[in-house]
């Protein structure tokens, strides 16, 4: 589980990349659906849906598993001190490279408790061409 995130920008940022990166099929079955049960909210069974039959099996993982040089995010909508919060991120890949830009995703977050949650399912990423008005996450390993 990614829990402890701050209630605030950074915190729902933060909470976006650990929590999405946890509900895409390449985390695995045993990663995913705690997951999805304790950290998500919205349609989570079609979620589950969409996810479990997109899940490798543990002999067809691929080897090459697209890890960002680099992550961007800035808030688009909402209150990172309320409730609820969008967060768009980019993420600089080969792939998104190739199609001439960088990943966005935009994460609905809600503070729900102590800690935040994700909004499922996640919108299909599509290509941004600049970083312009994003701050730097930070680079990856």
């Amino acid at each position: 589980m990614a829990t402890g995130f701050s209630h605030d920008e950074l915190g729902a940022a933060l909470a976006a990349t650990h929590i999405g990166a946890r509900t895409a099929p390449a985390a695995g079955a045993d990663v995913v659906a705690p997951t999805l049960e304790e950290q998500c909210w919205g349609d989570v069974p079609r979620a589950r849906e969409r996810i479990f039959t997109a899940l490798p099996r543990p002999d067809a993982l691929p080897q090459d598993v697209t890890v960002p040089a680099a992550m961007y995010f800035r808030v688009i909508a909402g209150d990172p001190q309320g409730e609820f919060v969008v967060v768009s991120l980019l993420a600089d890949t080969p792939q998104a490279r190739a199609r001439g830009g960088l990943s966005r995703v935009d994460a609905t977050m809600r503070w729900s408790g102590q800690d935040w949650q994700l909004r499922v399912p996640l919108p299909r990423p599509s290509i941004q061409t600049g970083t312009s008005g994003y701050r730097l996450l930070g680079p990856t390993p």
